[in-house]
């Protein structure tokens, strides 16, 4: 490649990088403003709002709430996911483009609409929503990205191996727990990090379908629809820090941890 194309190329990726992260690097320079209302330039830091968000009573309930419903909800999908994997890898005979795109479809439509659809579905089931509304529709939602992770290592297990285990007398459960998810591990802890990271960041679905049960990212959308409290910058910098933290470890976990795949 030419030199001067090579240079244009780190010059736009620099640009774009910069672009991407200044508004992040703005939040982490106004969440120790000392001040009550955020301005340049930052005359004194200090880490009141830390202090002030840490005992804030609603932020602290939607992390926990968060928490736990990213928890179960990676959980679930991963085990979906699995499920989807195993019936396109291993039960469909056809082509697995259409099974896999109706499968997918959850993830395909926009949020809103998903979480306005719902809502009228749980409207006419009579589930109100909540905790256990939330997981089911997060569920329904991130498994998709699960199954994009998982399918692809299914489809590179040796069969052969499995097929030996059932002429040795294995169940389809012993085949499963004993040959195929120790090939699948890295796959399946990938798909349960991405699961994770999809529910902890989701906010239409949370807040169409939760009721009074609020995740973190519908108290900070309550909150700055009300008010511009400084505390917000701290919540949302430690938001993003959770997020890259488990988006850092299923790269990882993908690209570094997985073994060679076995192959027929």
């Amino acid at each position: 490649m030419v030199g001067w194309v090579k240079t244009l190329l780190r010059v736009y990726a620099t640009i774009s990088l910069a672009f991407i992260f200044a508004p992040l690097l703005s939040l982490a320079l106004m969440s120790f403003h000392a001040g009550s209302v955020p301005a340049f330039p930052v005359s004194h830091y200090s880490i009141r709002w830390y202090i002030y968000a840490w005992n804030n009573e609603d932020f602290r309930q939607g992390a926990i709430t968060s928490l736990e419903i990213a928890t179960t909800t990676s959980l679930f999908s991963t085990i979906l996911a699995l499920s989807g994997a195993y019936f396109l890898c291993r039960r469909w005979e056809g082509t697995p483009l259409p099974p896999f795109i109706l499968l997918s479809l959850p993830c395909l439509i926009p949020p809103i609409l998903s979480g306005l659809a719902i809502l009228m579905y749980y409207e006419r089931i009579r589930l109100t929503g909540g905790w256990v509304g939330i997981v089911l529709a997060h569920t329904c939602y991130c498994s998709p990205f699960a199954l994009a992770v998982i399918r692809p290592a299914y489809q590179r297990l040796n069969i052969e191996m499995e097929l030996a285990a059932s002429n040795l007398g294995a169940t389809s459960t012993g085949v499963m727990r004993h040959v195929v998810i120790p090939q699948l591990w890295p796959a399946l802890i990938t798909a349960s990090l991405i699961g994770f990271l999809v529910s902890w960041d989701e906010f239409y679905i949370a807040w169409f379908v939760g009721g009074f049960t609020k995740t973190l990212p519908t108290v900070i959308y309550g909150m700055l629809v009300t008010s511009a409290n400084p505390s917000l910058n701290v919540v949302g910098l430690s938001a993003t820090f959770v997020s890259s933290v488990f988006l850092i470890a299923a790269l990882t976990t993908v690209n570094i941890f997985a073994p060679s795949p076995v192959t027929g």
